[in-house]
């Protein structure tokens, strides 16, 4: 150890032993983001690595208090009481809940499987966090849903400060209500900006409340599922992880297109299948930039013209299904819509990934060129 680094040199250091990536936090939109974790392993590496520096000296606990409870955890067992005491200290320099951004909350330990008058810990520590601005229900593998029982209603809890909820949906937890309960969570938190969901097979399994709910200052929707009857009048950014159910994606379309801005297409085997991109920019008026995996989504069939978007981005993740003469086919049929009358207002395309391969062939200098004569850019992003 060196006694005499700076403080801010030693927190430099802490804060990269800690390192989350920056869209962790972040509740406006960014191209090509890993879609939300399935569970929470990142997060449980990155809290032993804190509670290992509190640990050290006197000095490492001071300038690393912040960085441990930035992020919560809230498992089931005893330890739940503990956290809750030290979030809920009278004392005023240890009131640690206003220093949560960040809590997971793992379904196991919300489950009510017996009825009780006393407050739900779970719910009591949320209520400790006044400053939560992340909230992650992370999924539950179908050999432990099992041993979960949700017999009895949930509590709720308000979540005003709340900007980002990443939702993986559980239907034996959702007719639990309260924290279980997408509508639920929803209902009280009127400030939220981006939401994903996932782990359903339709919009009826999510939302089964009748009344429609309005989230007035969502701007991103992350889908891995539909959900239906929400009122998000600003929305502006749409991710598609998956191909929806018939119908369920032309429905948001229809709802919410001519706000809509920026769509990005997952990731996805089935987006092969199917011309998913011409009825997004059919039924998405005011459409700008449109993002997708290109060795994953079909190309585009858009016979019509679509003067408002100025940018597509192309991302290369390497599909091992295409062989290396498909995937020229396949680019070519891509590229005819970028270099077609279909899109004139097209100023840039951004390519995203690994495409050092593709770049130095010739057939690609050839888009390029014919790009250029149009007066469209190619930019490379990592």
């Amino acid at each position: 150890m060196c006694p005499h680094l700076p403080n801010e040199l030693w927190l430099e250091i802490f804060s990269w032993a800690t390192y989350m990536p920056d869209n962790a936090y972040a509740s406006n939109y960014s191209p090509f983001c890993d879609c939300p974790a399935r569970d929470d392993s990142a997060v449980g590496l990155c809290l032993k690595i804190k509670r290992a520096l509190v640990l050290v000296c006197r000095l490492w606990r001071d300038l690393t208090t912040e960085l441990l409870y930035k992020d919560l955890k809230i498992t089931q067992g005893s330890c739940q009481n503990a956290l809750k005491n030290a979030l809920t200290s009278s004392d005023e320099h240890h009131q640690y809940g206003r220093l949560v951004r960040r809590a997971v909350l793992p379904y196991d330990s919300t489950v009510t499987n017996h009825w009780s008058t006393e407050p739900s810990t779970p719910v009591e520590i949320l209520k400790a966090c006044s400053r939560l601005e992340v909230l992650i229900r992370p999924r539950t593998y179908q050999y432990a849903m099992r041993t979960l029982t949700f017999e009895f209603d949930a509590e709720s809890v308000n979540l005003p400060s709340l900007k980002r909820l990443e939702w993986w949906h559980n239907n034996e937890a959702e007719r639990s209500g309260g924290i279980n309960s997408l509508a639920g969570v929803l209902e009280n938190a009127p400030n939220l900006e981006y939401l994903f969901v996932g782990g359903a097979s339709g919009m009826s399994s999510i939302m089964v409340k009748s009344s429609t709910l309005s989230l007035p200052r969502l701007e991103t929707l992350r889908l891995y599922a539909l959900c239906s009857r929400l009122s998000m009048p600003i929305l502006s950014h749409v991710v598609v992880d998956c191909v929806m159910n018939h119908g369920d994606l032309q429905n948001l379309w229809e709802a919410h297109g001519a706000n809509i801005e920026v769509v990005e297409f997952g990731k996805h085997m089935r987006f092969l299948m199917g011309d998913e991109v011409t009825q997004c920019l059919e039924l998405c008026p005011h459409l700008q930039d449109v993002n997708y995996h290109v060795f994953f989504t079909a190309a585009p069939q858009f016979a019509g013209e679509h003067t408002a978007v100025h940018t597509v981005g192309l991302h290369a993740a390497r599909n091992m299904a295409l062989t290396p003469e498909i995937v020229w086919e396949h680019l070519d049929r891509h590229f005819k819509l970028l270099l077609g009358p279909s899109l004139p207002s097209l100023e840039r395309v951004c390519l995203f990934g690994e495409w050092d391969d593709i770049l130095a062939h010739p057939q690609f200098e050839q888009y390029h060129n014919a790009l250029r004569m149009r007066h469209c850019d190619i930019e490379c992003y990592d």
